[in-house]
């Protein structure tokens, strides 16, 4: 669950918090799983442990979920400070009114200020401008949206702010588009692999990435339209009539028996070939 390819590490943060609250109540009672089995001895239609087998099995669910919560901590820094500092790019964990958020957030954008320097300086971001544009950026917020804001978009925030306050807004695309672990990374390299194989060595990088981009990004067969995609080839650019080809005459389907069909298909094979 936690290496889903489509996390950021803010959805990883917020996903760690729920996660623990849930075992810290299921410490507590039993969950809805467990619930269904409780003092029964058939689930739908399987004949579960009985008499003795029974009353010699208990679940210690404390223990269980003390454990889940234990190697969650091993696998993941839950007190990371920048994982942490990541939770202000969660609009619905902001406060609700300007004069509670004075100081919201504030060590946090100094924090990733810090951890981000180097990227943050490739991009072209003014680092010294971010934490004052922080605190416009409150401002504009509450004053633009109000009781709405933890319904926003950082989509709709950039749109309308943009312009006004690029720096800060550079760091939250950051923030944002950070993936939680290297699945996704991994992922890539295999397809690649798949792709670019001995016998396809001379792949052009633009060829490579377009192929790993439609692999990687695309929908399934079953849910693709083509539509779309053939309109815009189709109106991309002026395309002449080609005039190496013969006009054939369509026959009705009933009409066609298999030599022709044959010869229909020998024709078209030996078109693709000479073009």
């Amino acid at each position: 669950m936690f290496g889903h390819f489509v996390w950021d590490i803010v959805m990883l943060a917020n996903q760690l918090q729920t996660s623990i609250s849930v075992l810290e109540k299921y410490k507590k009672q039993p969950g809805p799983k467990l619930q269904l089995v409780k003092g029964k001895d058939m689930l739908k239609g399987v004949v579960l442990m009985t008499g003795d087998a029974r009353r010699q099995t208990t679940y210690n669910s404390e223990a269980v979920c003390a454990n889940l919560m234990e190697r969650l901590g091993v696998r993941f820094d839950m007190e990371d400070t920048t994982i942490a500092a990541t939770s202000i790019a969660n609009l619905s964990g902001w406060p609700e009114t300007l004069p509670d958020a004075k100081d919201f957030g504030d060590e946090h954008v100094d924090h990733l200020v810090h951890h981000f320097k180097n990227t943050l300086h490739i991009a072209q971001t003014v680092a010294s401008e971010i934490v004052p544009e922080w605190t416009m950026l409150k401002t504009l917020l509450y004053k633009r949206y109000g009781a709405n804001l933890h319904k926003t978009s950082w989509i709709s925030i950039h749109k309308l702010f943009g312009d006004v306050v690029p720096n800060i807004l550079g760091l939250m695309d950051l923030v944002l588009t950070t993936p939680a672990t290297s699945v996704e990374a991994e992922r890539g390299f295999i397809v690649m692999k798949r792709v670019k194989t001995d016998f396809r060595n001379r792949l052009h990088n633009t060829a490579l990435s377009d192929l790993l981009r439609i692999i990687l990004l695309s929908p399934a067969e079953a849910d693709f339209q083509p539509d779309t995609a053939v309109e815009h080839w189709f109106t991309s650019t002026d395309r002449r009539e080609s005039t190496s080809r013969t006009s054939v005459d369509v026959k009705d389907p009933e009409e066609v028996d298999e030599d022709d069909d044959c010869l229909g298909l020998s024709d078209l094979l030996g078109d693709a070939a000479r073009s």
